[in-house]
């Protein structure tokens, strides 16, 4: 079953609370008192009312025509500007029970209920906020007055009333009288008292001594009167700026544990990633190392950059396009003892042309005479050198030939 909260402020950070259903019957036996980390802990993610302080909330009667009561939040400001000691800009206002060119207003310091919002927002949604005195049991056409911690807290009718104490009771009580009398019979008025012990009740009774109203006594106090389901509520104080707003700060609050773990597994996978990627680039350095290090053994004189390109195109014509079988293997073979028997020789580059059947191959000599004996070596393996092109290269010689089986 849905439920809800009644939340009062109370003195020195302390707040009251009971727990109602959503048909208006009290859940608990008896009301709560405590700070507000023991309020947040009864909440349990129920709606909840706030009750304020009815000294700081003031309810008068705002003479307005019901044809500008879609304006009313305008134009009531300003119409009661007169009456008012503090700045209007200062203030917070709410209406209702726009009758006979008139409307019911309440009106409290906007910086009062924004600390008092505040102060719960971030842990309960709060539906509603209204003053004490019109959140206690009054009939219509009734006045209820209570009395309790030397505070008199009066209720007229739906919408109206004051907290005031004790010592400043008599003369508002008696312009509110006046008012009573001006408007409505004896007759018509049913006072209802209400007071904790029977000195307080003998003090309501003074209070309403020389008025002819039907009065009724009942023993109670503030929760024992409580609407569960205020009547009032249609002038609620929580709209305009301070009206119900999507609650990200107590979701942030309720989520922040579970964002946390997400976030932290976030920056821990990817941690793991970076920490594979790493370990991929110095394995992918170490087999370029590798590959460097095999071409440079097929061609010691090669520059490095790109080896398998170079290694490719070296490769490139060793199949023969002609269906001639290519003699690739057994003439790189006596090239190689050939180049072994020699010393001073070094292997710059060669290429193996599969249609002509040659190899086409740049050495380096330290002298002339060193590549007629290289010459003569290749002949000994069956191998001819053709055109022969032998030109300078620093100290020594390098020599570019074309090899090939030699004739039989």
């Amino acid at each position: 079953m849905a439920s809800k909260l009644i939340i009062r402020e109370a003195q020195n950070g302390q707040y009251e609370w009971r727990r109602a259903d959503d048909a208006g019957r009290w859940l608990d036996e008896h009301y709560h008192v405590g700070d507000l980390q023991a309020l947040i802990d009864a909440h349990k993610g129920a709606d909840a009312m706030l009750v304020l302080s009815g000294q700081n909330v003031i309810s008068v009667r705002a003479d307005i025509d019901e044809k500008q009561k879609k304006l009313a939040a305008k134009l009531l400001p300003y119409e009661l500007e007169d009456d008012i000691i503090a700045a209007v800009d200062s203030l917070h206002f709410a209406s209702a029970n726009f009758v006979n060119g008139g409307a019911d207003v309440l009106y409290v310091k906007a910086e009062s209920l924004q600390n008092s919002l505040q102060a719960l927002s971030p842990h309960v949604d709060i539906y509603e906020v209204l003053p004490d005195y019109l959140c206690i049991t009054c009939s219509v056409q009734g006045v209820a007055a209570l009395l309790e911690d030397d505070i008199l807290y009066l209720r007229v009718g739906t919408y109206a009333g004051f907290a005031v104490e004790m010592a400043l009771a008599a003369p508002v009580l008696q312009a509110l009288i006046a008012e009573l009398r001006a408007t409505k019979k004896a007759e018509e008025i049913s006072l209802h008292l209400y007071a904790g012990s029977d000195e307080e009740r003998q003090t309501l009774r003074g209070l309403f001594a020389a008025e002819d109203f039907v009065c009724n006594e009942t023993e109670a106090g503030f929760w024992d009167i409580v609407e569960a389901t205020p009547s009032a509520a249609a002038i609620s104080l929580r709209r305009g700026k301070f009206g119900r707003q999507l609650p990200f700060q107590r979701w942030w609050i309720e989520w922040k544990r579970p964002a946390y773990a997400v976030a932290a597994a976030f920056v821990l996978a990817v941690c793991a990633q970076l920490g594979h990627y790493y370990s991929l680039k110095a394995q992918g350095k170490n087999i370029l190392a590798q590959i460097n290090q095999v071409y440079l053994q097929a061609v010691p004189n090669g520059r490095l950059g790109d080896p398998e390109g170079v290694l490719s195109s070296m490769l490139r014509g060793v199949g023969s396009s002609d269906g001639v079988p290519s003699n690739f293997v057994p003439l790189l073979d006596k090239f190689s003892i050939a180049l072994k028997q020699q010393e001073n020789v070094q292997l710059s580059s060669f290429s193996y042309n599969g249609g002509q059947q040659s190899m086409q191959v740049t050495l380096d000599f330290t002298d002339l005479a060193a590549v007629s004996r290289f010459r003569e070596s290749l002949e000994k393996q069956g191998l001819s050198a053709e055109s022969p092109s032998t030109s300078a290269n620093g100290e020594g010689y390098q020599a570019r030939m074309k090899i090939s089986e030699a004739n039989p």
